[in-house]
């Protein structure tokens, strides 16, 4: 691998397809290269960086100037003490750090950036990283939906007899009446907004690339998938019955994840106690690229889902 050939390359590459840089990544990527050339200064050094040439090549092609706005909405406009970090080099730290495969925990992540300094290069940082607290802040502005633990009455796995639950005819027709009154309203808060906020720009621009369809008009698909939380799904007693005897009841519990429930996985064919994740993909693209994402409940339907995104995205465009 030659870093500074592959940074030609990215350069040339941007001004083949005649794709505006700006200014920034341009700092960026001579920051990256002056880097990476002062830690590998020889040939043979730099033919360690070949099982990062797919991480390199990804973070150098991707200018992520134009969600700035958008990150910078998150913050206080007069911020009093510290300056924040730069969001844009938070954000493609934690992109280096899920391309790289290497963990997703913010401890684990902070101790290999102070470690390996390629890792820190490529996330854009300058002398010392970002601490454990500072990631945790940044994923708090782009996920701020309250994460506390709520107190609710027990809820048990369904049995396998339950997987079908009883119909409710006609609610797919009540939301889609319901989401066709409210478009002319303001887009309500709901998780994963300010992650469709970021993807917005990204998706205006792939449109304008050509990458999402050869037409004005777009095809879109839209599937769920369920998946596992991390938190126990029995709930942590506030209740003294087992001192009675009583080992299963029905009083209220503690649950560490308040938005988490059951659900049927029909791909796995077994219940899961978690989250749904439903999104929405140009059909009409070679590369299926994202267009809209949705966290919802693991005991709801896709169809439910299918519908309640589809309205907010009418209102987020």
């Amino acid at each position: 691998m030659n870093i500074v050939q592959i940074y030609r390359d990215v350069i040339k590459f941007f001004e083949r397809h005649k794709l505006s840089i700006s200014p920034q990544h341009k700092r960026y990527l001579k920051h990256a290269r002056r880097e990476l050339v002062r830690l590998y200064p020889t040939k043979q050094d730099q033919e360690m960086l070949d099982p990062y040439s797919d991480l390199i090549l990804a973070l150098f092609l991707l200018d992520l100037e134009s969600l700035r706005p958008q990150l910078q909405a998150f913050y206080h406009p007069k911020p009093r003490g510290t300056l924040p970090r730069d969001p844009i080099q938070m954000f493609r730290s934690l992109l280096c750090m899920i391309l790289s495969g290497q963990t997703l925990s913010f401890t684990k992540w902070v101790k290999i950036l102070r470690s390996q300094p390629l890792l820190a290069a490529l996330s854009g940082f300058a002398g010392c990283t970002p601490g454990i607290g500072t990631f945790y802040d940044f994923s708090a502005r782009l996920f701020p939906e309250t994460t506390d633990s709520i107190i609710r009455q027990a809820v048990f796995k369904p049995k396998d007899s339950d997987k079908t639950p009883p119909p409710r005819p006609g609610i797919v027709q009540r939301l889609v009446t319901k989401a066709l009154q409210n478009l002319d309203k303001p887009l309500p808060a709901f998780p994963a907004l300010r992650l469709n906020l970021l993807l917005k720009p990204i998706v205006l621009r792939s449109h304008e690339l050509g990458l999402l369809s050869s037409s004005e008009a777009i095809d879109l698909a839209g599937d769920g998938t369920k998946f596992k939380t991390g938190a126990s799904p029995a709930g942590r007693k506030l209740c003294d019955c087992r001192k009675q005897g009583i080992y299963r009841c029905d009083c209220p519990r503690r649950y560490t994840d308040r938005f988490a429930s059951w659900g049927w996985d029909s791909y796995r064919e077994c219940f899961v106690y978690g989250h749904a994740f439903y999104e929405l993909t140009a059909a009409s693209s070679p590369f299926d690229l994202p267009i809209f994402l949705l966290l919802a409940q693991a005991k709801e339907h896709d169809s439910v889902s299918g519908v309640r995104l589809g309205s907010r995205q009418l209102s987020h465009l």
